[in-house]
């Protein structure tokens, strides 16, 4: 699933997905409140567009190491992107909220093993959208 969010930014700074806060957030909520207000329309197809609005290349972060079938999944669904590997999913989820990504490539289902329930609950917890899914064929 491709996972994103709508929020105009300044990309100044960019240090790959590993990263750290300040000081932890006090809440899930008091982080939504930070951000709700931004969000001024739904998502429009500009929106999901594979394009970044801001006239750079592309990032894509995926749970994964290079050459993993999440970074095929990754460069299939934003060809011409940079990918960025992450070590989680939830860091993952962490870089396009923060601006190091803008989008995210993840699994939500796996041949061998099911939903990957961890994505499910991180969307619960993030303020990402699914708005697009590929499928990578995964061979033995």
């Amino acid at each position: 699933m491709f996972f994103s969010h709508n929020l105009q930014f300044n990309r100044n700074i960019r240090t790959g997905c590993r990263f750290a806060y300040k000081s932890e957030p006090r809440s899930v909520r008091d982080e939504e409140r930070k951000v709700k207000p931004g969000l001024v329309h739904p998502l429009t197809n500009t929106d999901l567009s594979p394009a970044p609005s801001h006239g750079s290349t592309l990032h894509v972060a995926y749970q994964g190491v290079p050459g993993s079938y999440s970074e095929a999944a990754a460069g299939k669904s934003y060809p011409n992107s940079e990918a960025i590997p992450c070590d989680q999913f939830d860091v993952a989820f962490q870089a396009v909220e923060l601006w190091i990504a803008d989008r995210a490539v993840l699994p939500v289902e796996n041949s061998l093993g099911g939903s990957i329930h961890r994505n499910y609950d991180l969307l619960l917890r993030h303020l990402l959208h699914i708005v697009g899914q590929v499928q990578i064929p995964v061979h033995d």
